[in-house]
């Protein structure tokens, strides 16, 4: 009987921590291609706009450069936390081994 409360209760604590089953591989590939994609457009637009604020100086042009370095670099914070929580499985298949913006290598060193 103790045993059957016991089991009861850790599922239930289970259930009320919202506790999500361990990512898997696949997982891990979708983050990184999601990463990879963001965070490539963003770069583009934000190096854009850093070229444009370069070439004609003005006030515009030195908020359109900042605010798109800042999404860049808010974005790449926020990929960088949700990596570093860990909450993807390892990589596997060998995608740890190309560079990105050093998420890949997280993974590969994280589990």
């Amino acid at each position: 009987m103790k045993s059957l409360t016991s089991a009861l209760a850790l599922a239930a604590m289970l259930l009320a921590t919202g506790a999500a089953p361990a990512p898997t591989s696949a997982d891990a590939d979708a983050f990184v291609a999601k990463a990879e994609k963001d965070l490539e457009e963003l770069g583009i637009f934000a190096a854009r706009a850093a070229w444009v604020n370069a070439t004609y100086i003005t006030d515009d042009t030195d908020i359109l450069a900042a605010r798109t370095g800042a999404a860049f670099t808010e974005a790449g914070v926020r990929y960088a936390s949700e990596a570093a929580k860990g909450s993807v499985a390892n990589m596997g298949h060998g995608r740890a081994a190309s560079p990105s913006w050093g998420i890949r290598q997280h993974w590969r060193n994280a589990y």
